[in-house]
């Protein structure tokens, strides 16, 4: 939205989502979410990561909110944006049961929102903060000795025949019959 006199203007509209977009350079709000003459539940209202550059009037402006609407208004930056008097955000009215979400915004130095409801606040979620994984600790197991006894606790002697290895107990004997 760049050299225009409104970026987006609804009225009347449920379920507004303006994400991720550019707004340069307008003459009057760069968002209008406008009720006409009776208050309005616009259902869920998302405005997140949008950018925000010589905004003529307010950047957000909403008509007569009611119940029943949740705003979440997230990640946003302005630079020389606002109204005469630096107000970048406005209702004419809000419901008592409206809810808000709006953190993690940047409008600019300066700038005023004119609705206690529509400030920033702190973030609902704790900072991300990697957890480094450890390293696997490898404990070294001790290898078994191999079995030196046959049963009856006589020792094991290999004995080497023709390219192949038996095992016999000592004091038996070991009768191999080669194949012809």
């Amino acid at each position: 939205f760049t050299n225009c006199f409104q970026g987006v203007y609804t009225q009347k509209i449920k379920n507004i989502t303006v994400t991720n977009s550019a707004f340069d350079t307008t003459a009057h709000n760069a968002i209008a979410i406008q009720s006409g003459s009776i208050a309005v539940d616009h259902g869920n209202v998302v405005i997140t990561n949008n950018t925000f550059t010589n905004i003529g009037d307010r950047i957000i402006r909403f008509g007569d909110v009611a119940d029943g609407t949740s705003i979440t208004i997230t990640g946003n930056t302005a630079v020389n944006s606002g109204d005469d008097t630096g107000e970048v955000i406005k209702a004419t009215s809000i419901g008592e049961d409206v809810t808000t979400t709006i953190y993690s915004n940047n409008w600019g130095a300066g700038t005023t929102v004119a609705n206690d409801e529509l400030q920033d606040t702190a973030s609902p979620y704790p900072p991300y903060i990697p957890t480094p994984t450890p390293e696997p600790t490898v404990t070294p197991t001790a290898t078994p000795e191999p079995e030196t006894t046959a049963g009856g606790g006589f020792p094991v002697v290999p004995v080497a025949i023709g390219g192949g290895l038996a095992v016999a107990a000592a004091g038996a004997y070991l009768l191999l019959r080669r194949k012809r």
